[in-house]
């Protein structure tokens, strides 16, 4: 991620990556007609998981895939096992500040929570799966399959989830609870 550039594709190919700690991609952005592209590569799943001797980062412990950023396109990964040891929510995947994303044909599951867009604006989520996420540590009342947010109470905001299904999560399967911008939900 460090090496990647505004136009880039980035292709991971089928198979378990197994990481020690989270995976922050941040501090590059991509254009209008030049976005960074992070794919799996076409016909192959690759399954994002924590490894054994995952260590949780002592501050802000959410989001095991951390994406901050513009321009940005994810595609085809499967984030997986991402479950709760802390009474955190366990995030498999977090955008955060983003605008102009993508985030498309993901299948995130067993994680405390599937993935959350917070402080986003013009980002989309395309085809995705979010299910069999829970969050014991924390009565299950926050082991949402996906959620929104803008904290900022920013009400100019218009955000996109388009074809996508959610089942057998703790909490709610969509959660936009408090969200002030626009969520538009279809398909």
């Amino acid at each position: 991620w460090e090496n990647v550039e505004s136009g880039d594709l980035i292709y991971m190919m089928g198979g378990t990556y197994e990481y020690d700690e989270r995976q922050y991609l941040s501090g590059k952005n991509g254009d209008i007609g030049d976005t960074i592209k992070l794919y799996a590569y076409p016909g192959q799943t690759p399954i994002i998981t924590r490894s054994d001797n995952f260590t949780q980062p002592s501050s802000w412990p959410f989001g095991f895939i951390v994406v901050e950023g513009d321009y940005i396109h994810v595609k085809g990964l499967e984030v997986a096992y991402y479950t709760q040891l802390t009474s955190n929510v366990w995030e498999g995947l977090r955008a955060y500040g983003c605008n102009h994303c993508v985030f498309e044909l993901l299948n995130i599951h067993h994680c405390g929570m599937g993935m959350q867009l917070t402080n986003c604006d013009d980002c989309s989520v395309l085809n995705s799966d979010f299910h069999h996420n829970q969050d014991p540590l924390t009565s299950y009342g926050d082991g949402d399959g996906f959620g929104v947010d803008c904290t900022n109470a920013t009400t100019n905001r218009t955000n996109t989830i388009d074809g996508c299904r959610f089942w057998w999560n703790s909490d709610d399967g969509l959660d936009a609870w408090g969200e002030e911008s626009t969520v538009i939900i279809q398909n």
